[in-house]
């Protein structure tokens, strides 16, 4: 967890920079469990890049991938109010041999579905948006356009996330209120609103 959240930083501090004055808005525990499903097939300096950059360094293989496993197990049950769903899987070019050990660890501790498919079909783009589509209540319904010739797998993860929140919000309560942008600038957009008794907190730089 420790590592997952530092990595959530540091990208999201990337991200910032490359688009910088844009809203940013992206899913750490899916690129997190993207990546260490693709450190299994890792080996020599790439795999130690990875570690590095995933904060995972003195961590062994299997304790990765066990706490990964015990992360999304405890993800899953975490609230019976929220509806999260988090699915993997690993779509090989037909003909072409992997390593079965990487198979095997993704399909253990990820719930990879793993599924081969002739990538000269234009049947095989829809065949994985279909999957996207279905795991992410139809969100996501395009992830790929075509297969270039040069691609022999794509592993994919996605997150379907649904939540309450634990006190509503009333919407007669909803006003247009300034919103304060950098700078001096503002822009007016409908504001939530309650009261009540809430936790509260000052640190270097920021209130929450």
């Amino acid at each position: 967890v420790a590592a997952s959240n530092a990595f959530g930083f540091d990208l999201f501090q990337q991200l910032r920079r490359q688009e910088a004055n844009k809203n940013v808005f992206f899913s750490p525990l899916s690129v997190t469990v993207a990546l260490a499903m693709t450190y299994n097939g890792g080996a020599g300096r790439n795999k130690n890049a990875m570690a590095r950059t995933l904060k995972v360094e003195g961590m062994s293989l299997a304790e990765l991938n066990r706490a990964s496993a015990d992360l999304l197990k405890a993800l899953k049950s975490s609230d019976p109010k929220i509806e999260l769903a988090i699915a993997n899987s690993l779509w090989a070019r037909g003909g072409i041999r992997f390593n079965e050990d990487f198979l095997a660890r993704n399909r253990q501790f990820y719930g990879a579905e793993i599924s081969t498919l002739d990538f000269g079909s234009p049947q095989s783009a829809a065949t994985i948006n279909r999957w996207v589509s279905a795991s992410t209540k139809g969100k996501i319904s395009q992830i790929i356009d075509k297969i270039d010739p040069q691609q022999v797998m794509f592993l994919i993860n996605a997150v379907y996330f649904k939540g309450q929140w634990q006190k509503k919000f009333e919407k007669t309560l909803t006003k247009e209120q300034p919103f304060h942008l950098t700078g001096a600038r503002q822009k007016p957009l409908p504001m939530m609103a309650q009261s009540g008794n809430y936790l509260y907190h000052r640190g270097d730089k920021f209130q929450a």
